[in-house]
């Protein structure tokens, strides 16, 4: 038995990679824009917080949680829709690179 308790979300969450990481994933339904009072999972405004973030469910039963302007951005450019299968990639800081796979 895991020494590490559930975790709250159970696990429905997929965070966007980190520096040096690629994932990929299958759009299963639209972008939800979700209100939250903690300020670490919201978008900023130069310093000040937005007060949201987005989810965009993926395969798997999962949400990819998007709250960096630039991951937004290279999602919306790309206009991806409902069963694509998308490769998000983060080769640097403040850089995401989205690719259409199908």
């Amino acid at each position: 038995m895991s020494v590490f308790p559930k975790s709250e979300n159970g696990g429905e969450w997929l965070f966007s990679p980190k520096v040096g990481e690629s994932i990929t994933v299958e759009i299963t339904g639209n972008i939800e824009r979700v209100t939250s009072a903690n300020p670490e999972f919201n978008y900023k405004n130069k310093v000040k917080d937005t007060g949201y973030y987005d989810l965009l469910p993926v395969d798997g039963g999962k949400k990819l949680k998007i709250n960096t302007w630039k991951l937004y951005f290279a999602l919306r450019n790309l206009n991806p829709e409902i069963g694509d299968v998308l490769e998000i990639s983060h080769p640097a800081i403040g850089q995401f690179i989205v690719a259409k796979l199908n």
